[in-house]
């Protein structure tokens, strides 16, 4: 098994992406793995296209691309907690996050105690209620600015909660929060550096966001939650040999929970992929509104009125998945389809759900 790249397809983005940015630098994240590519694979393969900012969410993945011999400035987006985390950044020579008192004096006295001076971008919560300095907290960021004498600050950043969606009303107002946070500290006589707010939703979507910066991520694998209006191309397919051809009779079960039945003799195979894997795997729903819960069930009610199924190729036909997908295996419908063990399943899939124990294959 396998997840098989087109690296090509990834180099034709990139191209695309770096083009359509004109004057904004391009900030390369690769957490998760690299959005399922590896996160040195997809580092270098971003570096080679001119992309000099890497974007990283722990300090494992930094030290990863540091041990690959990977030395262009990497954003670190998870602020320090600890003594331990912050000599790590250090000694890593990141772009830390500052987004509180507390980071900022961590930060810094660990920088004293070294000797040295480290590089940060203040973080700002314009409404994401995560990491970031709220709004009306400009004067304590122009404090910690002033008194961190070993931090060098090239950078303020946010990030939107919903680019994704047509309506523009919670990105407008989130872009007009921190476009007001940053003139009242430039009018205070604080150089914010590098601006940036955009990620590949809002690139895409709302190009007024794109500042000095923007962070592309998923758009360089052509997953986008927006319109794909310049042509990014998808970069990859899972694929997997068959490891059991049989007929079934009818009305005979198939996977757990006897929740489905043959509806007459079939032939069917056998895949192994299945949950461990990352395949077929659903985050648990988390929006408890109502009108997120009627959307759920009017989801629901066009599946089942669908009848959607999951499907893949096999030597070039398209098959359902059939009865549950169980933890290490999947059975696929190939009635019609002429195919023996060891011929090729291949299923679109997003890599970022792959567990990486799954092989990546660069062609």
């Amino acid at each position: 098994m396998r997840f098989v790249i087109d690296k090509s397809a990834v180099n034709k983005n990139a191209a695309k992406i770096v083009d359509l940015a004109d004057k904004s630098q391009v900030i390369g994240v690769v957490k998760a793995n690299g959005y399922g590519l590896g996160t040195v694979e997809f580092a270098k393969i971003l570096i080679q296209n001119g992309i000099d900012f890497l974007a990283v969410s722990s300090l494992g993945q930094a030290e990863a691309l540091r041990k690959a011999d990977i030395n262009e400035d990497i954003l670190l987006l998870t602020p320090v907690a600890t003594v331990q985390d912050a000599e790590e950044a250090v000694m890593l020579n990141l772009t830390a996050t500052i987004d509180s008192v507390y980071s900022a004096e961590l930060l810094n006295s660990v920088a004293i105690k070294n000797s040295g001076k480290v590089k940060a971008h203040i973080k700002i919560d314009t409404g994401f209620g995560r990491y970031g300095f709220l709004p009306g907290e400009e004067t304590k960021i122009k404090e910690v600015i002033l008194k961190s004498k070993n931090i060098e600050f090239t950078g303020i950043y946010s990030h939107f909660s919903s680019a994704f969606v047509k309506k523009s009303k919670y990105v407008d107002r989130q872009f007009d929060t921190f476009k007001q946070m940053t003139e009242k500290l430039e009018d205070a006589g604080i150089d914010c550096g590098k601006r940036h707010i955009a990620n590949s939703s809002a690139f895409f979507q709302y190009p007024s966001t794109r500042l000095d910066a923007v962070r592309i991520g998923s758009a360089f694998l052509g997953r986008l939650a927006v319109p794909n209006f310049v042509g990014l191309e998808k970069i990859g397919y899972l694929e997997c040999e068959i490891t059991a051809v049989k007929i079934l009779p009818k009305k005979h079960n198939i996977g757990y929970g006897n929740t489905y039945k043959t509806k007459k003799a079939s032939k069917i195979a056998v895949v192994p992929l299945g949950h461990i894997h990352g395949y077929y795997t659903e985050s648990r729903r988390d929006c408890y509104r109502v009108r997120d819960i009627v959307r759920y069930i009017l989801n629901d009610l066009k599946l089942l009125k669908s009848g959607s199924k999951e499907y893949c190729t096999i030597n070039g036909k398209s098959v359902p998945v059939i009865g549950r997908v169980g933890l290490t295996h999947t059975v696929l419908d190939v009635s019609g389809i002429e195919c023996t063990p060891g011929d090729k399943a291949v299923f679109e899939i997003n890599p970022l759900r792959l567990d990486s124990s799954v092989e990546r294959i660069f062609v």
